[in-house]
């Protein structure tokens, strides 16, 4: 009776552990096959819209012209990784808070945060 108790504990833990891992498996920065052909994936050359949510106005925090890195986030066991997908070059601004950036390395998707020091912008709308 004990080793039979004792064995579906055993069991019940690992059945715990592995949709543990199978749902780490869902925030991979990898994309699928479904969303690279749906459309909203830019590549070099094409031109995305970036929103900066910061106090002051994008123009004081990043320069026309620059070339920033893009990363895509993702949540690991509760840690937030970031992985380098790219880079834009700033082409022109939009207002206070936005600005326009044409992709010159790597493959985006909605949701990419450009990072430049302690400024952080967000695509939002990739199919501009």
């Amino acid at each position: 009776m004990r080793k039979t108790a004792t064995f579906i504990m055993g069991m019940a833990a690992a059945v715990l552990l592995a949709g543990t891992f199978a749902g780490a498996a869902g925030n991979s920065p990898v994309r699928s096959d479904v969303e690279l052909k749906s459309g909203n994936v830019l590549n070099v050359g094409d031109q995305a819209s970036f929103m900066y949510g910061g106090s002051e106005g994008v123009k004081s925090v990043i320069c026309a012209g620059e070339t920033i890195p893009v990363y895509k986030e993702s949540n690991v066991f509760g840690l937030t990784k970031r992985t380098e997908v790219g880079a834009v070059r700033v082409v022109s601004y939009m207002g206070d808070h936005r600005f326009l950036a044409k992709v010159v390395e790597g493959r985006l998707a909605n949701g990419d945060i450009a990072l430049k020091e302690s400024a952080t912008c967000m695509l939002y709308h990739p199919e501009t």
